[in-house]
């Protein structure tokens, strides 16, 4: 059952003729789908976050065996203002 469709039935009926289990019968069957196709997907979502995680750990493994440069964190370290410093001494 459309909830809308129930919605507008009941704004036509009369009020002693009210019949308020058709609209959450139908709710709650609006929430079992939704929880059904959650229940699909989560195995999809861990999926697609492994592999994000697989490819990232790689290509950053790759990137930095193919660094240049020893400095941990940048290629341009050697121009620090600290070992700027130390230098000019």
């Amino acid at each position: 059952m459309d909830i809308d469709k129930a919605l507008a039935r009941l704004a036509d009926a009369p009020l002693n003729d009210i019949d308020l289990s058709l609209v959450e019968t139908g709710v709650m069957s609006g929430l079992a789908q939704i929880t059904s196709v959650v229940r699909l997907q989560t195995p999809i979502r861990f999926g697609a976050i492994a592999a994000a995680m697989i490819v990232g750990i790689s290509l950053g493994g790759v990137a930095v065996a193919n660094s240049q440069s020893s400095a941990p964190l940048v290629s341009g370290a050697h121009l620090a203002p600290s070992a700027l410093l130390v230098s000019a001494q």
